[in-house]
């Protein structure tokens, strides 16, 4: 159940916002779109398989069409000891109503180099940057810049926008970064997966190798099915592993990083059932693979140049 707490909204007025928390995931949004989809839930709980409803969708009420993109207006996230102020991370102003006809884009090699470049400009220009990934890039310019998919990143581009392009790009992609089974298989090895032995602060006392880490096996699921998809994400985790270890400058650990992110990576679906579940488990997820990132930098690292020595690359 939601409970209310009082922020301050993108235009500096104070609003209050329904917080609810879902496995990892602290979920902030206002209190009209928590409720109707705990209504949508309780409808769903007693229709029929194949009868669930949906809340509705841009243009199909009016005003849709201007909302904040995604279900949620606002995405807020804390420090590991909720003792930080919060930081705001305000999801991009999209047109809904275009966004549900834009047509997806292939894993070719023109969105493969397209968000490389995004990658390589962020570790060359982002490295004293704060909070990265969780800044609003201006709408406009990546709605511009989404239209150059196959170009090189310009040089001068703001890395917050950079961050921005780089989510809309895996978003826009016909397939997630991530592939779904690898979740799924995450997810089943957590269910029955025994308690590691713990210090007096939680971390393990045994620290698995990079070969028996969650990455691993993700990054060996996506090589798979494309090896140049594995390459992408085996880059992007580098960069967030690295991002992630030097909080003190980036101000974002792998639990925010990961709030910023798994939506876009694993492609989640607002309107889905229990989406709010899902999305809680995605961002548990996606935030051990950032830890593995941060644990097995040097390992990872000769990983993708395994990838990047490889004579052919297919798709």
């Amino acid at each position: 159940m939601a409970t209310q707490t009082q922020a301050v909204s993108h235009h500096g007025d104070p609003e209050i916002l329904g917080k609810a928390n879902e496995g990892n995931a602290t979920l902030i949004a206002r209190p009209e779109a928590l409720l109707k989809f705990e209504e949508t839930q309780e409808r769903n709980a007693s229709r029929p398989h194949g009868l669930q409803a949906v809340p509705p969708r841009g243009g199909q009420n009016p005003g849709a069409g201007k909302r904040k993109g995604g279900f949620f207006n606002f995405l807020f996230c804390g420090g590991e000891d909720e003792s930080v102020q919060w930081v705001k991370v305000e999801l991009e102003e999209e047109d809904k109503a275009s966004t549900e006809t834009r047509e997806r884009v292939a894993w070719n090699e023109s969105l493969h180099l397209y968000v490389l470049s995004c990658i390589d400009h962020l570790a060359k220009y982002g490295e004293n940057e704060a909070r990265l990934f969780a800044v609003s890039g201006s709408q406009q310019v990546i709605e511009e810049m989404r239209m150059q998919y196959g170009e090189l990143l310009p040089e001068g581009t703001d890395v917050h926008v950079a961050c921005a392009v780089l989510k809309q790009a895996v978003r826009d992609a016909e397939s997630p970064l991530i592939d779904i089974e690898a979740l799924q298989a995450w997810a089943v090895a957590t269910a029955s997966k025994k308690k590691q032995p713990a210090d007096a602060d939680g971390e393990p006392l045994v620290i698995p190798s990079f070969k028996e880490s969650l990455l691993y096996s993700t990054l060996q699921i996506v090589r798979e099915k494309s090896p140049r998809r594995a390459f992408v994400l085996a880059r992007l985790m580098y960069l967030l592993g690295d991002i992630s270890s030097r909080i003190e400058i980036t101000q974002m650990n792998s639990h925010n990083l990961s709030l910023c992110l798994a939506p876009s990576l694993l492609q989640w679906d607002p309107y889905a059932d229990a989406a709010l579940l899902v999305l809680g488990r995605m961002t548990a997820y996606v935030m051990e693979l950032i830890d593995d990132g941060r644990e097995h930098a040097e390992k990872l690292r000769d990983y993708c140049l395994e990838l990047q020595n490889l004579a052919s690359l297919p798709y």
